[in-house]
């Protein structure tokens, strides 16, 4: 009988053991945000997206293509366990709904003449993928490939700028390669972006054509191979030119070049305003000015020029966009005449869509009744809490990455997973959290429960939730500590 006894001991201290040893390898985050309009714009949520590409890319493809490409590269990111972190498997109607554009709207823009004409073949490449199948006995199509660049590509006027600049700045054509290291460097030092732009423009005026006019040309270092320089036999030197070709790509591309915005305007404000307005939205708030010590929140603009910043061409049509009932939560005139430029104010926060208005007074009010609302976007979406210091039950993220139905994640190691886990997640508010995101074995959970001295009919709520044994483990552990 003792031995009997000292087994029964052995075996839960070996339990409470390996649990607690599983506890401090795994550990549950619950994010909150202890201000109303934080909880439902949620502001650190955002895609970044580059001044070059409002200068430059914005107005060549247009209002419809800017979105999708925005919607391709976010998607992009969605992945947390590829080993690239850069792909996924995505149904076309979850690309309509990030969007906001109609499924048959996405394949005209990439796979008919829009794709071509906006530029977009040059972010997005289309690789289509047929194998043969052994189990039909014929070649079946697997799901198309997109490669999408997540680097800005330069536009065709700098491609043109940037050959012109070398050629005038003692890089001759036939000289060795490392001529354009000195050159380079200069536009790299450049601080301003407008700068850097005008200048290439205009160069771009005075340049002859050296390439084919069908030619396109990623990136600073292709220009350089483009003007045919003699190659170095020396590896280091080369290395040289492709580091100073880099830095030119940066200065124009990246950082401190980029508009942070939220996710809250893609997903709420895009399918209210439109694309078109979103875009001159985005466009305007990227002419305006904000940190700690200054507040430049308006803009003066031709309406001819805000038409052509997202590629439109007539002032008539963002007269209309002005006139638009939602315009006015972002966009405000304070003079306008014409042939005179306007002189707006530009709303550089997210107003709170109307839909989700309710959601925010009860939080504003201290959420009385303890409910978080819907969120659209499947972050947190419901939350009760239990009686008595019982479970909640709240709905993950996870949910919404898994919803589609063809949406599938690469898991890295070359297998498709769900990502799905059970965890203890802790509120500062002091509740206790269990998600059950999986199938149960209850008499196995009914002898854990017995073992830690629960029986009937106390345990009636615990079963209720269909624990594994893992969550009986974890959950019994924690209040033991």
């Amino acid at each position: 009988m003792s031995s009997k006894l000292d087994n029964i001991t052995e075996g839960r201290d070996w339990i409470v053991t390996k649990t607690a040893s599983r506890r401090e390898q795994m550990y549950g985050l619950h994010g909150i945000y202890l201000d109303a309009y934080d909880a439902v714009v949620k502001p650190d949520n955002v895609w970044p997206i580059s001044h070059y590409v409002l200068r430059r890319w914005a107005p060549v493809l247009g209002a419809a293509a800017f979105w999708l490409l925005v919607t391709f590269q976010q998607l992009c990111y969605r992945n947390p366990k590829s080993a690239d972190n850069n792909w996924c498997q995505v149904s076309r109607r979850r690309i309509a709904e990030e969007s906001s554009l109609s499924e048959s709207s996405i394949h005209r823009l990439l796979h008919q003449d829009p794709y071509r004409a906006t530029g977009l073949r040059h972010w997005i490449r289309f690789q289509g993928r047929r194998s043969w199948s052994n189990e039909a006995s014929t070649v079946v199509q697997q799901p198309n490939r997109y490669d999408i660049a997540l680097t800005p590509p330069l536009a065709p006027v700098d491609q043109r700028g940037l050959a012109q600049f070398l050629l005038e700045n003692g890089v001759e054509r036939g000289a060795d390669i490392a001529a354009v290291i000195s050159p380079l460097k200069e536009l790299a030092r450049k601080t301003s972006l407008d700068d850097l732009l005008v200048l290439l423009e205009d160069c771009a005026e005075r340049f002859s054509p050296a390439w084919p006019a069908d030619a396109f040309l990623h990136t600073p270092l292709d220009v350089v191979r483009a003007l045919r320089l003699e190659i170095p036999t020396s590896q280091r030197e080369m290395e040289t030119v492709a580091q100073v070709c880099s830095q030119v790509h940066q200065a124009l591309t990246r950082q401190p070049q980029s508009l942070l915005q939220t996710n809250y305007f893609r997903h709420q404000w895009l399918p209210r305003l439109g694309h078109a307005l979103a875009l001159l939205v985005v466009v305007l708030r990227s002419r305006c000015f904000w940190d700690a010590h200054t507040l430049r929140d308006t803009v003066t603009m031709y309406p001819l020029e805000m038409a052509r910043a997202i590629g439109l061409t007539s002032s008539r049509q963002v007269t209309r966009l002005l006139d638009k009932p939602d315009v006015q939560q972002f966009i405000s005139v304070l003079d306008s005449g014409r042939g005179r430029p306007v002189q707006a104010r530009i709303m550089l926060r997210e107003p709170i869509v109307p839909d989700d208005q309710p959601q925010y007074q009860r939080l504003l009010l201290g959420n009385p009744s303890g409910q978080q609302g819907e969120d659209k976007n499947g972050h947190f979406e419901r939350q009760t809490q239990g009686k008595n210091g019982h479970f909640e039950r709240l709905t993950s993220a996870t949910t919404d990455i898994l919803d589609g139905g063809m949406d599938i994640l690469n898991g890295g190691n070359g297998h498709f997973e769900h990502l799905l886990s059970t965890i203890i997640t802790v509120s500062t508010c002091g509740l206790k959290t269990l998600v059950e995101q999986q199938h149960v074995n209850a008499p196995a959970a009914v002898a854990l429960l017995e073992e830690f001295g629960i029986g009937p009919p106390n345990d009636k709520r615990i079963l209720a939730r269909s624990p594994d044994p893992d969550e009986v483990r974890a959950w019994m552990l924690y209040t033991l500590t």
